[in-house]
């Protein structure tokens, strides 16, 4: 079946308030007779402008040998192109990331992250490029590797809109799993607004790492911000869960600040997870005022056949020891709760989760 991209609505929760949202309309994205999409992504420009990004191919099995970036200028009514790149022969695209950052047009910035493997050679490469508000792309970093599709997945993500450096340069992290001998999470992080990437090495294992999620947080009392990096860890190749791993790390430069801590150390019924962190330089007391708060969200093998959302809640960072022990929620709902995705909204500073119920796929 040829696959769409739509804009669909699916369950909302809005952190500590129940309530749950409808189904809005769907709108159909562009789609192209004999194309297909996947690792879909959106992000929103400091103007309201909706970018959408996605892989391409032209046959169900790919490969996928290009990628594109549509653009909305009228609230997501229609879309046209805004930038593409191809591959041929032996390469082809593995992932895909993409944020719109910069409070205007003077700072914006458009960063588009990209793997691909080369079949014939067996190599992997990593690239970070940004696009700005005048012509012109620069290319950031590129990293290979000599081992065949090797990057499991890869995440980008900024403080922009609320900066830990208040009023200076905003944070960008592009973090990365990478298969091996010893699987490993590894970051490139920007203190200056994504013009220089410190690369840092994190985490080495000798499990299987899946999926990577990042979030950059802000805090008036903490300097240089901090990121939190979460990941799946399976003990072999095939399993279907496993463990869900958190680093923390300077917000600057990306360095290691502590860790890792592990959400529940006598579970293997963990898998895809996403992080949040809080972003308020406002002060305050409580939970994301005083402290970070960070939330961790996963997919949880509640009974066989049946996989729930659930999350973990930390607000000891600057002022404590992290404690992952919190687990408010657990979703009680029919069918499987899949692909939770989460942003902090630091103007309402409230947690935005969402997540889709399989029986309304």
């Amino acid at each position: 079946m040829k696959k769409k991209l739509v804009f669909i609505f699916p369950v909302l929760l809005i952190f500590w308030i129940n309530t749950v949202f409808a189904w809005g309309t769907d709108v159909v994205i562009n789609p192209q007779t004999g194309e297909y999409y996947k690792n879909i992504r959106v992000s929103v420009a400091y103007d309201g402008v909706i970018f959408v990004g996605r892989l391409v191919a032209t046959s169900p099995q790919g490969p996928y040998q290009k990628w594109e970036v549509l653009a909305s200028t009228d609230n997501g009514v229609t879309f046209s192109a805004y930038d593409n790149g191809t591959v041929s022969g032996s390469l082809k695209f593995t992932n895909f990331d993409i944020l719109a950052v910069g409070s205007d047009f003077s700072e914006f910035k458009f960063f588009i992250a990209t793997t691909y493997a080369d079949t014939l050679v067996s190599t992997s490469r990593i690239s970070l490029f940004y696009k700005t508000g005048s012509p012109g792309t620069t290319y950031i970093t590129t990293e290979d590797k000599n081992s065949y599709d090797c990057f499991s997945s890869i995440a980008i993500s900024s403080d922009f809109r609320e900066r830990a450096n208040v009023g200076g340069s905003y944070y960008v992290t592009l973090a990365a799993s990478i298969r091996g001998a010893y699987d490993s999470i590894v970051d490139w992080t920007s203190g200056d607004g994504g013009n220089n990437f410190h690369r840092n090495s994190l985490y080495g294992t000798s499990h299987y790492i899946r999926k990577v999620s990042v979030a950059n947080g802000s805090l008036m009392s903490s300097s240089f911000g901090r990121t939190g990096i979460a990941w799946d860890e399976f003990l072999t190749s095939t399993a279907a869960f496993g463990k869900i791993y958190v680093d923390y790390l300077y917000g600057d430069d990306g360095s290691l600040l502590s860790g890792p801590f592990v959400l529940d150390g006598s579970s293997e019924n963990q898998r895809n997870p996403c992080i949040i962190l809080s972003q308020n330089t406002a002060g305050g007391s409580g939970p994301g005022l005083s402290d970070y708060r960070t939330i961790v969200l996963y997919e949880y093998n509640t009974a066989p056949g049946n996989v729930d959302l659930s999350l973990r809640v930390n607000d000891l960072l600057f002022t404590g020891t992290p404690d992952f022990t919190n687990n408010p929620y657990v979703s009680i709902e029919d069918g499987d709760q899949i692909n939770a995705h989460g942003v902090y909204d630091p103007f309402y500073n409230n947690f935005l989760i969402t997540y889709y119920p399989s029986y309304q796929e």
